[in-house]
């Protein structure tokens, strides 16, 4: 019977709602469910009613979290059973059946920008064959061999010149990466972003040279960030050599490392070359200390 009069509340309650905030929606269903309390017990003390008014809100208060909590529980498991479904089944069974048709192997990239794309080598050989050299202008060439259901074998090779049987050249790096990240400093500070050359396309790939052109591309189509050219790379492989460069540089995949540094720069003040040692200083001991805390917690 204390939840009689919560009906009719209700109806002041959701048509309050398309014109008031929160705070005034809930001090109205506050009042609301005081003046049912008082309405319905009539013949009560003042001392009893706010003992029943207290319950009764704290009741209802305590359902609503419970639907909430469970409908938004009910939401999470769904969209991640149809994200699941679909990237796992669904996605690799239409390649599969298409043999990759709608993917699109080969892309060409100026200034980390996707130029001009082909479906097969023979159309980017025949285009170059078509077309002067000096008409086409790009900083390097993507080549993709697609596997259907793993995008881990995604294999990509990054290429400045046009292959004529890039799917030979593909030949996996052993080189593994603990961190791997990229940062930069704008108004707003210093800015961190991970980097997964892993997937969705697998650029770990011997012979493949990473160039700062190449993370400018990254950072447009994978956070679709217009990266400037003060930026700098900090990694960390699987046997724990850790790097610091600045842009310009490059990072040339081996079969179990990799060869990286920084191209010279012309007219480099000394002030910006000891900034950039303390950086890196500081960088190498803050992945310390983040080893150690990691270490620490699994030991507990």
């Amino acid at each position: 019977m204390e939840y009689g009069f919560f009906i009719g509340s209700m109806f002041i309650f959701g048509y309050a709602f398309n014109f008031l905030n929160w705070d005034d929606i809930y001090n109205l269903y506050e009042k609301s469910v005081r003046l049912g309390v008082n309405m319905y017990y009539l013949n009560k003390n003042e001392k009893e009613i706010n003992r029943i008014e207290s319950e009764v809100i704290l009741k209802v208060d305590n359902y609503f979290k419970d639907v909430v909590f469970k409908i938004n529980w009910k939401l999470i498991e769904t969209v991640t059973v149809i994200r699941e479904c679909y990237y796992k089944k669904v996605k690799p069974r239409f390649h599969e059946l298409t043999d990759n048709y709608f993917r699109i192997p080969i892309k060409v990239i100026k200034n980390g920008e996707e130029i001009l794309s082909f479906r097969n080598n023979n159309d980017l050989l025949k285009y170059s064959n078509n077309n002067d050299n000096d008409t086409i202008n790009y900083d390097f060439i993507l080549y993709t061999k697609f596997h259907h259901n793993d995008s881990k074998k995604n294999f990509t090779v990054v290429s400045d010149k046009i292959l004529e049987d890039y799917k030979n050249c593909i030949e996996g790096s052993d080189v593994g990466f603990i961190i791997f990240e990229l940062c930069f400093k704008d108004n707003e500070g210093m800015h961190k972003y991970d980097i997964n050359l892993k997937e969705p396309k697998n650029y770990l790939i011997k012979d493949n040279i990473l160039k700062s052109n190449f993370f400018k591309y990254y950072m447009k189509t994978i956070y679709n960030i217009d990266l400037q050219d003060n930026f700098s790379i900090n990694y960390m492989t699987n046997d724990m050599n850790t790097s610091k460069l600045n842009s310009n540089f490059f990072i040339k995949f081996n079969d179990i490392g990799l060869t990286s540094f920084p191209m010279k720069k012309e007219n480099v003040k000394e002030e910006e070359k000891e900034e950039e040692k303390e950086e890196e200083v500081d960088y190498k001991n803050d992945l310390i200390s983040s080893i150690i805390n990691q270490e620490k917690l699994k030991r507990h």
